[in-house]
């Protein structure tokens, strides 16, 4: 048996095909990891703006006419109630105290992104005629005036 020398280039290298595959497989994996890192960090940017109040229906009815909202904003650059523009604390909450007409009001919470995506919520509150109400001094001041007014006739 004569065994001849072949160059090095023409020896058959089985580990070659080995390496190939290992270093698809990992370049594979590598590719995978940054494609979920890009989709995690973009979630945000593609869900768009919410907000999230605190109560999931804040105020159905109010004695006095102040209605406090406060909740959560997400991902917005701009917010606003009742078309009023309001700026929320750095990490997003908002806490507003507004004083409404009696009747029936339909109030508006609005969110826009910097893509001009926006996202609202409409929260209808009736308030009672609170303001045409006698209170109790001025029931007390008639009682008195028309005592008066029947000892002035006598």
């Amino acid at each position: 048996m004569i065994q001849t020398l072949k160059p090095k280039s023409m020896q058959k290298n089985h580990r070659g095909f080995l390496d190939t595959r290992l270093l698809f497989g990992v370049f594979s994996l590598f590719i995978i990891l940054i494609i979920i890192f890009t989709f995690s960090r973009a979630y945000g940017l593609i869900q768009g703006p919410s907000i999230v109040l605190t109560d999931t229906f804040p105020v159905s009815a109010t004695q006095d006419g102040f209605v406090i909202l406060e909740g959560t904003v997400y991902r917005s650059a701009h917010f606003s109630i009742n078309g009023r523009s309001v700026a929320p604390e750095q990490n997003g909450n908002f806490r507003e105290r507004l004083l409404l007409t009696p009747g029936h009001t339909i109030m508006t919470l609005q969110a826009r992104d910097r893509f001009d995506r926006t996202t609202q919520i409409i929260i209808p509150i009736y308030i009672p005629e609170y303001a045409s109400k006698e209170t109790n001094s001025e029931k007390d001041n008639s009682k008195e005036g028309g005592e008066r007014s029947e000892e002035q006739q006598s």
